[in-house]
């Protein structure tokens, strides 16, 4: 929930409180998100070499308790001094990297609290249900900032005291809500120290980790171009965060395309090294290597996971694409949902997916695999369930695409002056455009009467209006982006396969990456599957730099459909990929867990064999 938050947050507070341009404040959301999943490697090294994992998540919890201090103080500090900028900055990086080791970790302790038990083994029914129910519980905070925390920011309210209230208050009650809600999770996570079950660090693992690699990577040309890439791959990665910083467009967009280029390439060259990772062997003593069996055998698990690592980092950048993508196509929907004009703002958009996940995730796991094993007689591997997720976000990414050409048939939704309050009747000598715009975009708050003027239309987070003529609180009118008749709840279609694409492959994938892990790896494992999400945004930025002639800040006058169908048939060649792979790579845990039956169907099947072996 505090990422959501951070998220939900900057682009009003980085624009509109602090001044930043619409360039900085785009790469400072970059830097932010990039810092957040690579921050993940420091709760792998916390965990599976030093602290442990219960610890690891407290050390994340106090970096994140401090940062979210130091970004609540900002925003009252505003009013004493003009130095809170630094702190509000100072405090995002402490949450970013406060969150890696949770995320890193979190996971993976709750299930050694049920480790070394049936229930635990892979693929099981209750192993299953336990991801799901921790996706879900994650799309529970997530909505929560969507929806709550964004009308904070956005200053959505309609009486007269609420609107003043949460117009000047909103930043601030935010923050003191999350840092409150914050303070009530470590307190429940803390105080029953005595009754978790805690795995120790097995230390130094991750340093034979990388000189196992280094070594095999010495002695055979896969294992160098392997270990160089990865190398390659986490420069560029920290190169596209760094740009992102920079306000010349053209260099920032060069950074972008190259970085792009880099990554694809060195992620394809990591899955085809590692398909066949024989050559990891060659560190083991018995074929004069200097490293025992048992270790390269560990380090051999991990290798066998990288081709899925660079299939779910491919997956994770067209994603990141629908996200924004999705909620920009909204934004110019008839998003009015009162009689007064009333507008859904751009985070309540992002919310409509982490809606739809804490809809879908109960009936899956209680209605649809019930029904699948009782037919198949078998659980389902985590390889089939993200294989069917891709294929449903192919369906969603090809309905946005018809929705985006029915969209773009309607007509504008007229702008009335009689929405405006009476308070405003001053500026009715005006001359407004004919056509309502989105409240999706802001400007700086502290807009002057000259800027007010400047702007052919105008309008607020109350609807197609502005309620101020001195202080303006926001100006999205010079965004241009004017709204069309076409209903904003028929983006519901293309947000439902998405939910159900993400409840298939986002749990089982980390499924996936936790029963092919070691024991002694599960963390770094884990993390691996955070990093296909980070570095994918590089791709991601790259994309959009590609995509930027058919993507018009009006996209009334771009050819976004054409973005979805390119982006569709991208998720289709990922998904024949995965198969390919799902079929040349051997991983014990899938194996095991397609020929696993339920429990309530196989006990008799159990009873039967021991019999005849008895016999």
């Amino acid at each position: 929930m505090i990422y959501s938050c951070i998220i939900t947050s900057l682009p009003y507070l980085s624009r509109v409180w602090f001044g930043f341009s619409t360039s900085s404040n785009f790469g400072y959301i970059m830097l932010f998100t990039s810092l957040t999943y690579f921050s993940s490697t420091i709760g792998c090294f916390l965990a599976d070499s030093l602290l442990g994992r219960y610890r690891s998540i407290l050390s994340g919890l106090i970096f994140c308790f401090i940062g979210l201090l130091m970004c609540a103080f900002s925003v009252f500090l505003k009013y004493l001094t003009q130095s809170y900028g630094a702190s509000f900055i100072i405090g995002t990086i402490l949450i970013a990297i406060g969150s890696g080791p949770i995320k890193a970790n979190v996971i993976l302790f709750g299930l050694d609290q049920f480790s070394n038990r049936p229930e635990n083994t892979p693929n099981s029914n209750s192993q299953e249900s336990f991801f799901l129910w921790y996706y879900w519980i994650m799309n529970l905070g997530s909505s929560f900032s969507f929806i709550f925390l964004s009308l904070l920011n956005s200053n959505y309210f309609g009486s007269s005291f609420s609107e003043y209230y949460f117009q000047s208050f909103g930043p601030e009650l935010t923050f003191s809500t999350v840092f409150i809600l914050l303070m009530t999770s470590f307190c429940v996570f803390a105080i029953p120290s005595n009754r978790y079950k805690k795995i120790f660090p097995s230390h130094g693992i991750l340093k034979k980790l990388f000189e196992v690699i280094y070594y095999a990577s010495s002695h055979n040309t896969a294992g160098f171009m392997v270990f160089w890439s990865l190398i390659l791959l986490c420069v560029t990665f920290f190169l596209s965060a760094i740009g992102s910083l920079i306000n010349d467009v053209e260099s920032k967009n060069y950074i972008y395309v190259v970085s792009m280029c880099i990554t694809c390439v060195c992620v394809s060259i990591i899955i085809w090294f590692s398909l066949n990772p024989l050559w990891i062997m060659s560190a083991r003593r018995s074929l004069r290597g200097n490293y025992d069996g048992e270790l390269v055998e560990e380090v051999s698990s991990v290798i066998k996971l990288l081709p899925f690592f660079g299939i779910m980092m491919f997956f994770w950048s067209i994603i990141h694409l629908l996200f924004l993508f999705y909620a920009q196509q909204g934004c110019q929907m008839d998003i009015r949902i009162t009689e007064n004009n009333n507008q859904l703002s751009f985070g309540n958009l992002y919310a409509f997916t982490s809606v739809l996940v804490l809809f879908f995730v109960p009936i899956f796991d209680k209605i649809i695999l019930p029904i699948y094993r009782l037919f198949f007689r078998l659980n389902p591997t985590s390889s089939q369930k993200i294989g069917t997720g891709f294929c449903f976000a192919i369906v969603s990414v090809i309905i946005a695409a018809v929705i985006e050409i029915k969209r773009k048939e309607e007509n504008l939704v007229p702008y009335t002056l009689s929405t405006m309050p009476s308070t405003d009747l001053s500026l009715t000598h005006l001359t407004f455009d004919d056509s309502c715009y989105s409240n999706c975009c802001v400007s700086p708050k502290n807009a002057t009467s000259t800027q007010f003027l400047n702007c052919t239309s105008l309008i607020d987070s109350f609807g197609c209006h502005c309620s101020q003529s001195d202080n303006i609180s926001y100006l999205a009118g010079c965004s241009s982006q004017p709204i069309l008749t076409f209903n904003i709840w028929w983006i519901t279609f293309q947000y439902l396969f998405l939910a159900i694409s993400e409840v298939l492959v986002i749990p089982s994938a980390c499924q996936l990456f936790y029963n092919q892990a070691p024991t002694r790896l599960k963390s770094a494992c884990q993390t691996l599957h955070l990093l296909a999400s980070g570095i994918g945004m590089t791709v991601s930025s790259g994309l959009i730099v590609i995509f930027s002639d058919w993507l018009k800040e009006d996209w009334n006058k771009g050819q976004s459909e054409r973005v979805y169908f390119v982006l569709a048939f991208f998720l289709a060649l990922i998904t024949i990929l995965f198969f390919f792979i799902s079929k040349k790579i051997f991983l014990p845990s899938e194996e095991m867990g397609e020929a696993r039956l339920p429990s309530s169907l196989t006990t008799p099947l159990n009873i039967d064999n021991s019999n005849e072996n008895n016999s």
